[in-house]
C-alpha cells in the first residue's frame, strides 16, 4: 500500500468510497472493508480480467441494484461481445453503465494483449488505448472499482521497470482514464 499510494493516490482517496464504508448499510461497509483488507496482501500484477465485478454484485443489496438499473455481465459475455464487435485500434469504447467496469477492462486487456503480441507494449501505445475506452456510471463507487481495475490491468504494463521510471509511467497513464461516476 505504501508504494501503491505515491503512484494511485487519486484512486486510495477516501472521498469516493466514505458513502459506501461510512454508509448507513452496515453489512456493505463490513464487506467493503473486509474485502479491502483480503485484497491488501495480494500482488496484482498477475490480475487478468475483470476480478471485483462478482464481489461487487454480491454484496450490494438488490433493492439499490434495482433502484440503479444495475445488471451485472460475466466477463465471458463480455468478451464474446467485443470479439463480436470486432473492434479495430482506432475504435472507440463507451460503456454509459460501466458498473464495475467488465466491459472496459475486457476491451482493454485484449487491447494489451494485442500490443504485447505486435511488440508495440509502449508509454504512447497504451495511452492512445486509454484515449479510446470511456466508462461512465451513477454509481461513483462504479466508477471507482471501474478505475481500480483498469489500473490493474496497467499494473503489468510497467512492472519491470525501475520504480523511479514507474512513477513517471503511471503519472503519464493515470490521467488518461475515462471513467466518470455520479
Amino acid at each position: 500500500y505504501r508504494k501503491a499510494r505515491d503512484l494511485y493516490s487519486s484512486v486510495f482517496s477516501p472521498d469516493p468510497l466514505d458513502w459506501a464504508v461510512q454508509g448507513d448499510e452496515p453489512v456493505l461497509s463490513d464487506a467493503l472493508l473486509h474485502a479491502m483488507w483480503l485484497l491488501s496482501r495480494w500482488d496484482f500484477r498477475t490480475v487478468k480480467g475483470d476480478i471485483l465485478s462478482g464481489v461487487y454484485d454480491k454484496f450490494l443489496d438488490v433493492a439499490k441494484r434495482r433502484a440503479l438499473g444495475e445488471v451485472y455481465t460475466r466477463p465471458e459475455i463480455c468478451r464474446y461481445m467485443i470479439e463480436r464487435c470486432a473492434p479495430t485500434p482506432s475504435d472507440t469504447l463507451l460503456d454509459p453503465a460501466c458498473g464495475s467496469g467488465t466491459f472496459l477492462v475486457e476491451h482493454l486487456h485484449a487491447q494489451l494483449e494485442r500490443l504485447r503480441a505486435s511488440n508495440a507494449l509502449n508509454l504512447d501505445a497504451v495511452q492512445s488505448v486509454l484515449r479510446r475506452i470511456y466508462g461512465l456510471d451513477l454509481n461513483p463507487f462504479s466508477a471507482v472499482l471501474t478505475q481500480i481495475q483498469i489500473i490493474w490491468q496497467l499494473l503489468d504494463v510497467f512492472a519491470d521497470q525501475p520504480p523511479d521510471r514507474q512513477k513517471l509511467i503511471a503519472k503519464a497513464l493515470i490521467p488518461h482514464i475515462m471513467v466518470e461516476g455520479g
